[in-house]
């Protein structure tokens, strides 16, 4: 076995199939990392970001309908922030880096 695998095989745990698993896949971080928390903090002052930006309070009923025809768009941000927050979460519980 040449140094390199060592290297690799010794980053592992003893016995992998103790680890917990999710569809399949051994969930190797289990602990939330500085990294992740930084992610989730960044994540969160975004969607803070989206809601002070909407937060307009309209003066009259044209304003106020008018108002209406963002809500799509803000709603499609949140989803799309929480489609990658979702994403970065699992990529973190599988592989543990």
């Amino acid at each position: 076995m040449t140094d390199r695998h060592e290297e690799i095989g010794s980053a592992l745990p003893a016995d992998l199939e103790a680890l917990p698993r999710l569809r399949g896949f051994r969930l190797r971080g289990m602990e939330m990392t500085r990294l992740e928390t930084f992610i989730d903090a960044a994540f969160a002052f975004a969607i803070s970001m989206l809601v002070i930006a909407a937060n307009q309070v309209p003066d009259d009923i044209e304003t106020f309908l008018g108002a209406f025809k963002i809500v799509p768009a803000f709603v499609a941000s949140i989803v799309v922030l929480g489609i990658f927050w979702r994403g970065h979460w699992l990529w973190s519980r599988r592989y543990g880096l």
